[in-house]
């Protein structure tokens, strides 16, 4: 199997997200889709498990998904961050550009199944969720080698983007195109994020590696006190936070112990 596989997947991904956003906004069929998936997750799935994914959207959880990289692959995070500004830019701008209702300001309130947070102004394209989920995935599927060399593990990871994704109808904040442009727009934004972190290797230094080492542990004290907007999701966001402060403690003390290149011990180690 090509080691290329996995890129390849989410490449074909990618476009069939643009096709599909294409075709449902000119068929305008956005509505109609909208209302079957978010009618049948509310039937099929309870509501821990529809706001649990979608927080898995939210920047300060998607900075603790990659939190376990950081002792061997460091720079999947300095990836992540430096795709972060562009995938913010990429949901933002056309927000303030395009100025599309969310479906709880359009679809009839008896039809309507919101989960979490009732959002209903005139920002739903795209969805940012979206973009971040997918910002993540690309930075797995190309930055990570494993994800590379096992295709099976690449359609895992992208099939968890796309359930995210989904999550965004399902709990009735956005529109069927809004996610899959969100797909798209996500994974440019995280392939930049790749190729910057193979150029700019600051990630490779002891400096840059605790700068990683410390926004992830500021990301997860934020995240425990922050307000996601989806309340039964918080036993989920709890562990989030403090997987992420378990791997910056766990990697800087495995850090500060291991024996260092040429056999010098490391501080931690040294007799007084």
């Amino acid at each position: 199997m090509s080691r290329a596989a996995s890129p390849l997947l989410l490449a074909v991904v990618v476009v069939a997200c643009a096709l599909l956003a294409i075709a449902i906004g000119a068929g305008g069929a956005n509505h109609f889709i909208f209302e079957q998936v978010n009618g049948l997750a509310d039937r099929l799935l309870p509501e821990s498990v529809l706001e649990g994914a979608t927080i898995l959207g939210d920047g300060l959880c998607a900075v603790m998904l990659l939190a376990p990289a950081l002792r061997r692959r460091p720079q999947l995070l300095a990836a992540g961050l430096l795709a972060a500004p562009v995938a913010g830019l990429l949901s933002q701008l056309p927000k303030h550009l395009i100025h599309e209702l969310r479906p709880a300001a359009v679809v009839d309130a008896a039809t309507l199944h919101v989960h979490g947070i009732r959002l209903a102004g005139a920002n739903s394209f795209p969805s940012g969720h979206s973009i971040t989920a997918f910002t993540i995935v690309a930075v797995l599927v190309l930055g990570s080698p494993i994800v590379r060399r096992r295709p099976a593990l690449g359609a895992l990871v992208i099939l968890g983007g796309l359930l995210v994704a989904a999550s965004r109808i399902a709990v009735g904040a956005h529109w069927p195109v809004d996610v899959l442009a969100g797909a798209v727009l996500g994974s440019f934004a995280g392939a930049l994020g790749v190729h910057w972190a193979r150029r700019w290797r600051f990630w490779n230094s002891a400096v840059g590696w605790y700068v990683l080492a410390a926004l992830v542990a500021g990301v997860a004290l934020a995240l425990i006190n922050v307000d996601t907007g989806y309340p039964a999701a918080r036993a989920l966001q709890y562990a989030l936070a403090a997987l992420g402060l378990a791997v910056v403690l766990w990697s800087i003390g495995r850090r500060l112990t291991e024996p260092r290149p040429g056999g010098e011990q490391p501080a931690a180690s040294r007799a007084p």
